[in-house]
């Protein structure tokens, strides 16, 4: 369940792995010489009694059935380790070759002016999903991992789940080591915003999987607005100690010593996100790009923007230059786009109106209508339907 929503084909991997170290079958002859009773053999177990044993087998010991916390946190982090290793072992040249031949001649960090840049976004909408087999699916159906080397998107997604997973566990310093391994691999392929989104138009999902695990990474990197003592609100232990402080917390994650000056920390902190700055511009490019999910975009990016304004101003400008230019104009868009629901809501009001109120004219025309106090039933049919046009307005 941790794996499944970056498409870490673990439970297929050990399937195959069991499936391969299982004994061959026997030949026609032994088997039959198997068959034949023996003096003093106990009998051959019943079909009942395999299926119990089965079962047996498979039954979750009881001291898996409650996992604490602690035990949560420490498989986040095997399973972090894991996919980054699968992800740097599996993909061929993977922070070892450069690529001297690159599709773009701009690289990485070229600047996006959205006022003068065109992009053509209806190649992104028709692209194909990425096909990776999910989990719980057949295990016949997928390789074994050392037969077929990783493909650049499955390497991208690997890493990205390295990310998020290791974020989770807490250990910042290896969630950051990860997004270096990923910001390392565009480099090396010498790839621009416009042409990564081109090669992995199929993996828009995994790149907003990554964007997210980036914005929240930052936000656990933070120590900004953190109290610098619990004994300030009021808090104390049932023993009457004070509680460590968030900021303490992370620093004891992070392997500082809470009890030296917090300059240390903060040294660390910075440094992790100027590592983490040219990786989050690009990637936060790419979304831009992609267009297709501009509201994240806005409220990802102003996080991480907050968060770089609060524990290192010093790195703002670069990503102020390159990034916020991009993030107004998505939210143009999605004012725009709100303003464009709006008026189709409000047109499909009034044609319904207009449709209803020629019907009575062309009535009225027919025959003299019979002056009366009460609504008929269309009438009130019709303001019943008006009402939910209104809502459709208002709702816009």
């Amino acid at each position: 369940e941790m794996c499944a929503p970056w498409k870490v084909l673990l439970l297929q991997s050990l399937a195959n792995i069991l499936a391969a170290s299982e004994p061959a079958a026997p030949s026609p002859r032994a088997a039959a010489a198997a068959k034949k009773p023996v003096k003093g053999a106990p009998p051959e177990p019943t079909p009942e009694e395999l299926q119990a044993a089965r079962e047996a087998l498979m039954k979750v010991p009881e001291r898996f059935l409650d996992i604490t916390a602690d035990e949560e946190v420490l498989q986040y982090k095997y399973l972090g380790e894991l996919i980054y290793l699968l992800a740097v072992h599996g993909y061929p040249g993977a922070g070892k070759t450069v690529n001297h031949f690159p599709k773009s001649t701009v690289g990485p960090m070229v600047h996006l002016d959205p006022n003068t840049l065109f992009v053509d976004r209806s190649v992104f909408t028709s692209a194909p999903e990425d096909a990776t087999v999910a989990l719980g699916e057949s295990a016949a159906a997928v390789p074994a991992l050392a037969q077929k080397p990783l493909s650049a998107a499955e390497h991208v997604r690997l890493l990205g789940g390295a990310v998020d997973l290791l974020r989770e566990a807490g250990d910042t310093y290896a969630a950051t080591h990860a997004a270096c391994a990923l910001w390392r691999f565009v480099q090396s392929e010498w790839l621009d915003p416009q042409q990564f989104a081109l090669d992995f138009a199929a993996s828009q999902n995994v790149i907003l999987k990554i964007f997210t695990a980036l914005a929240l990474l930052f936000e656990k990197l933070s120590f900004a607005s953190v109290p610098t003592s619990f004994e300030e609100e009021g808090t104390v232990n049932g023993d009457g100690t004070v509680p460590l402080t968030v900021q303490e917390q992370l620093m004891e994650t992070m392997g500082v010593d809470s009890t030296d000056s917090p300059v240390s920390y903060q040294r660390d902190v910075k440094e992790n996100f100027l590592a983490l700055r040219d990786l989050t511009v690009f990637v936060l490019k790419v979304e831009w790009i992609f267009g297709s999910s501009y509201w994240d975009l806005v409220q990802l990016g102003s996080r991480i923007f907050r968060n770089f304004y609060m524990n290192a101003p010093e790195y703002l400008k670069d990503y102020g230059d390159n990034c916020l230019p991009l993030i107004l104009n998505a939210q143009e868009a999605l004012i725009e786009q709100a303003q464009a629901f709006k008026v189709a809501k409000q047109t499909e009001l009034e044609g319904f109106v207009f449709q209803y109120e020629e019907a009575q004219r062309k009535k009225r025309k027919k025959k003299l209508r019979i002056a009366r106090l009460e609504k008929d039933e269309e009438e009130l049919a019709f303001e019943a339907e008006r009402s939910v046009y209104e809502e459709r307005v208002e709702a816009a």
